[in-house]
């Protein structure tokens, strides 16, 4: 159950929060008619006010379509220490709970209703005609779950008095409870540059023990890390599972402040290959993730893109510019550094190898880089 606000916390006037835009707004999308759903929730069905809350949509996507809140509010939140941050639009009757991206859209007043048409204030009669006899919930409470999601914990709720809906909540469920286990609490697992999943820029060391438990934490020294600094403190995560294995660089020996997140298609020690990891649960938003290849990071990108070669490589490539691509916002250089590698380069014909070799940074459309389309081996996060 989505936690209630309380008396004693803060808020902020209209439009002095600090969840600052940085990812790209969403094109808004117009619930369809109420005729036009039914049976299961379907991700229409997340649309309020015209605000589509699709995976890794951040405050810039909310100011985009709704503007800047009446005020910002912030509520306790098991999954961060920071508290959730809640926009509030009186006029609308929504409020929107963002966690670095949108979490849930709460409808509070009759101004808004759900893609299925129904309202505050509604009699609980006219709910179980546009979604069906409820998944569960208290005796107050009317619940449905997203079938499409394995957690458990999406779906839509409607809180009832008197038999009338009172409030509205619409997407991620389940924050009053302790956090489930990381096994399938948030698969598959984002990377973002607001953080990963339930890993934030504010989460500890001590943080991630309490997250995954202290037999999936392991303390490490960096030294060799992509980019090496000379003791770096490092953690890595899920030591021992080789689709889920993420390590940490921490900006402080204490390891209270993460700086770089990376997840590779290779395990290295000593110098030495000793595994390859599978694709693995980690992924952007928009679904780029070890393996992906790159014509489909061309066709995700929405145009040609540019690599880099990395000296001294068999054949090594680090994304320089997504030239103004679709995602030049999520996976920006600043944050993240995708690198694509390759064998079977000798399939390649000696024009296409002259290509290749002709300049150390190439675009995605060349044919030699097509011929070899290498794939995604490593995702690496930095924070700002």
């Amino acid at each position: 159950m989505m936690c209630a606000a309380l008396a004693g916390c803060g808020s902020e006037p209209r439009g002095s929060g600090s969840d600052t835009a940085t990812a790209r707004a969403p094109a808004p999308r117009v619930a369809p008619s109420e005729s036009a759903l039914s049976g299961p929730l379907q991700p229409a069905d997340f649309v309020v006010a015209s605000l589509d809350p699709e995976p890794g949509v951040d405050s810039s996507g909310v100011l985009a379509v709704l503007g800047p809140p009446d005020r910002i509010a912030y509520e306790p939140d098991p999954w961060d220490s920071a508290g959730l941050r809640v926009w509030h639009y009186g006029s609308r009757g929504v409020a929107i709970d963002l966690r670095g991206t949108v979490q849930a859209i709460r409808i509070t007043g009759p101004a808004s209703a759900t893609a299925r048409g129904v309202r505050v204030g509604d009699p609980v009669e006219r709910v179980r005609a546009a979604y069906g006899e409820r998944h569960g919930g208290a005796r107050d409470e009317w619940r449905y779950d997203d079938d499409s999601d394995p957690s458990g914990l999406h779906g839509i709720v409607f809180r009832t008095s008197n038999d009338r809906v009172a409030t509205i909540h619409l997407g991620t469920t389940g924050y009053d409870s302790p956090p489930p286990p990381w096994e399938w609490a948030f698969p598959p697992w984002l990377l973002t540059s607001q953080g990963l999943g339930p890993i934030t820029r504010r989460t500890s060391e001590r943080d991630l023990i309490e997250l995954v438990g202290e037999g999936n934490v392991e303390s490490v020294n960096l030294s060799e890390a992509p980019e090496p600094e000379e003791d770096v403190a490092g953690t890595i995560v899920f030591p021992e599972r080789l689709d889920a294995r993420l390590t940490i660089a921490w900006r402080d020996r204490g390891r209270t402040t993460p700086t770089d997140f990376f997840f590779e298609s290779q395990i290295l020690e000593d110098g030495e290959l000793v595994a390859e990891v599978a694709r693995g649960s980690w992924r952007t938003p928009r679904g780029v993730r070890l393996g992906t290849t790159l014509v489909d990071l061309q066709r995700l990108n929405g145009r040609p893109f540019t690599v880099a070669h990395v000296a001294g490589t068999y054949w090594e490539a680090r994304v320089a510019s997504w030239e103004g691509g679709d995602l030049s916002t999520e996976l920006d250089l600043r944050p993240f550094v995708v690198t694509v590698a390759s064998s079977g380069l000798d399939a390649l014909t000696a024009e296409q190898r002259r290509q290749r070799d002709a300049s150390d940074t190439l675009s995605s459309a060349l044919p030699a880089l097509r011929a070899l389309n290498p794939t995604v081996s490593l995702l690496w996060l930095r924070f700002r």
